[in-house]
């Protein structure tokens, strides 16, 4: 929200340019795609602050995994959201995409959070913060 209490609307085409944006540095760097689990960049990335994540692939649609308000993510980005019903069946979906040759931003990522994805081995996680807050740093016309 706004200081005037208006709600923040990130255009659509400024959301599909920020996700095209990573797909190409995940394709960069050689990684499949990346999970996306902070809530900065997840709404920097779809436009909404809904509770959940955020998978990026680097060669397909990503996908926005909510636990509550759907209907809101829906109304607020132009991303497939897909429902889950709790936090159980979110780390679920998201193991089923993690995994080798997938990056995660490993500053906001609790330990508890990485065993939940299955990381045993920390020098095996493609760290993606870099990549996030390097292009979150170049502002585009509409920011």
């Amino acid at each position: 929200m706004t200081e005037d209490g208006c709600q923040l609307t990130v255009p659509e085409g400024e959301i599909r340019a920020r996700i095209t944006a990573l797909q190409t540095r995940l394709r960069e760097r050689g990684l499949r795609g990346a999970l996306v689990t902070g809530t900065v960049d997840r709404f920097y990335l779809s436009g909404t602050g809904q509770d959940g994540l955020l998978w990026v692939d680097a060669l397909d649609a990503p996908r926005l995994f909510v636990l509550r308000d759907v209907n809101r993510a829906r109304a607020e980005t132009p991303i497939d959201v897909v429902p889950v019903s709790g936090r159980r069946e979110l780390w679920v979906r998201a193991g089923e995409l993690f995994g080798v040759g997938a990056g995660v931003a490993l500053d906001v990522l609790t330990p508890v959070d990485l065993l939940r994805l299955g990381v045993r081995d920390l020098a095996a996680v493609a760290d993606i913060t870099a990549d996030l807050l390097a292009q979150r740093a170049r502002k585009s016309p509409w920011e």
